[in-house]
């Protein structure tokens, strides 16, 4: 399932899905080069993916610094210089070709190695990264250690100059995929939840008044600390759940200290269905998970809360065959608002409504929400049956 949707103004998420060419993998490397600062690790990786595409040294650094001119970014080129990059680009056994740093694209490489487009063309052995990582693993010196010993030393090698380009790619495809979602999740607002009120909500409110517990900043809509939120929200849904114990169909439990595994996902509430017998301090699989919530201690926050809870509704997405949408809450401050993530990836989201009013005799809109929202049936959680 592919949820994150890809927008034409950041085509650089499309690089790292659609690695179905060579000229795509090359794309792919430079992108990946642009993140890093060591020129040496460039030159270097470049060599072990396709110098196989190139006879000679002076071959491949014609084609590297052509790439680097088409590829690269505008700070990299001035840097790449043949006498810099030469003697990175030979293979073992291999006499040094580069003179000075006037070898440029000019050698007869190009007739070679460049196409009508001047783009440099990479040959089948470049097929797969994997195939000319592989094959790049005979031209490489790590001395004669044992089997097991050598294994170690190569992973360490190409592991060493991988690492903190992929490390950076990753942090890069994150924060485009943030902005993108934060954009998606400031869209028109929808009515999610009903804001009815059903039968016992007046008692449940009268006992959600009476709480004394300290920590909620009336004036400012906030609590004083995460901790205070916690025990106040715990508070409010073992009234609730005490009110409609015969009528629910899902099991609250606090799951800010441990929630699902594979992969990892904590948030502040979770619900189960309710014949799910839970251990204190257990992780939850994923298939018993109906919906979650995020608390957030001030409503300022409430964006923050919205990107957290894609990320386990999206989980509860791919680890849920056949179910079709998702829906949880988030409590920032003493608001409640609605966010429901479909199949394909579209959100919606309500208006935030207080839950909690220290001057209201009557239940306030967003407490009949979670009153509302905490009596469905699983169905209408997008449980499939």
């Amino acid at each position: 399932m592919q949820v994150l949707p890809v927008r034409e103004e950041k085509p650089q998420l499309k690089h790292f899905f659609e690695m179905n060419s060579s000229l795509q993998k090359k794309v792919c490397f430079w992108k990946l080069a642009a993140l890093e600062d060591d020129d040496v690790k460039i030159t270097k990786m470049w060599n072990m993916l396709f110098r196989e595409s190139f006879s000679s040294q002076r071959r491949r650094m014609t084609a590297f610094l052509e790439e680097v001119k088409d590829y690269g970014n505008a700070e990299m080129a001035p840097r790449m210089t043949a006498r810099k990059v030469g003697r990175y680009l030979q293979v073992e056994g291999e006499e040094e070709e580069v003179g000075s740093e006037d070898d440029t694209a000019t050698s007869p490489a190009n007739e070679a190695s460049t196409s009508a487009t001047g783009t440099t063309t990479v040959t089948d052995t470049t097929a797969t990264i994997t195939t000319s990582l592989a094959n790049a693993v005979t031209n490489i010196d790590i001395g004669q250690p044992p089997p097991r010993a050598a294994a170690r030393a190569m992973k360490k090698l190409y592991w060493d100059v991988l690492r903190p380009i992929v490390h950076r790619a990753a942090d890069q495809v994150m924060a485009d995929a943030e902005e993108l979602w934060r954009q998606k999740l400031q869209g028109p607002k929808e009515n999610l939840v009903s804001t009815a009120q059903s039968v016992g909500t007046t008692s449940m409110w009268e006992d959600v008044k009476a709480i004394t517990l300290p920590g909620v900043r009336w004036r400012y809509g906030s609590f004083t600390d995460e901790g205070a939120q916690v025990t106040y929200t715990k508070e409010v849904f073992r009234i609730i759940s005490t009110h409609l114990h015969s009528q629910l169909h899902i099991k609250i439990l606090d799951t800010h200290s441990k929630g699902m595994r594979d992969p990892p996902c904590r948030p502040d509430v979770t619900l189960t269905r309710a014949n799910y017998e839970y251990t204190e301090g257990s992780n939850i699989p994923w298939a018993q998970v109906a919906s979650a919530g995020e608390l957030k201690r001030l409503r300022s926050d409430s964006l923050d809360g919205r990107v957290q809870l894609t990320e386990w509704a999206w989980q509860i997405l791919q680890k849920q065959g056949g179910r079709n949408f998702v829906i949880g809450f988030i409590l920032a401050g003493v608001n409640i608002e609605f966010v429901k993530m479909q199949h394909n990836g579209e959100v919606s989201c309500s208006t935030p409504e207080p839950y909690l009013d220290r001057e209201a005799n009557v239940p306030p809109a967003g407490f009949r929400q979670l009153v509302n929202f905490l009596r469905l049936h699983l169905q209408r959680f997008g449980v499939a049956q």
